[in-house]
């Protein structure tokens, strides 16, 4: 079999199932990518989607009572959650079928947001990471740096990381 007879190949129904996790929280660069994922991902049953929220807490001081603080994280764990919820829907209409979808919201105070997604990425076992582009300005991003060019730089050989505009 010839080089080009291999690249015509059809692929593997038994391949091992893939693992993609979607780094999401609730603004427009997190729907724009898991609208982009919908539209890569629908005609394949090899992937198994994990929607991954992370919900940061701020310190305790920050709150009036400890049952404020209760409430509110409560209030921002169950936003999360309602937000992923949207995420499958909008998945599902894309073709994805729901049995191949997992949601995680993981709430806490993180020191980086990227640490906890490729945390989070390694947990799962995936492979191929997707994650909108915040808001941030580019020169701010140079100065500061930012969670996506984090993820980036620390992503583990073998992987890939599609950042959506």
């Amino acid at each position: 079999m010839g080089e080009n007879d291999m690249a015509n190949e059809s692929p593997d129904k038994n391949a091992p199932e893939e693992t993609v996790l979607i780094a999401a929280d609730s603004g427009p660069a997190a729907e724009r990518a898991v609208r982009y994922a919908g539209r890569i991902l629908s005609d394949s049953r090899r992937f198994r989607v994990i929607l991954f929220s992370l919900v940061s807490h701020p310190e305790a001081e920050f709150y009036e009572s400890p049952e404020e603080q209760k409430q509110e994280e409560e209030k921002r764990e169950k936003s999360a959650g309602l937000c992923l919820e949207k995420y499958v829907k909008i998945l599902e209409d894309a073709g994805l079928p729901r049995e191949r979808m997992e949601t995680r919201v993981r709430a806490g105070r993180f020191p980086s947001i990227a640490e906890e997604i490729l945390r989070e990425m390694s947990l799962v076992k995936a492979r191929t990471l997707i994650a909108g582009r915040r808001g941030i300005p580019r020169s701010q991003e140079f100065l500061m740096g930012s969670s996506t060019s984090s993820l980036l730089h620390n992503l583990p050989p073998d992987h890939a990381l599609w950042i959506v505009d």
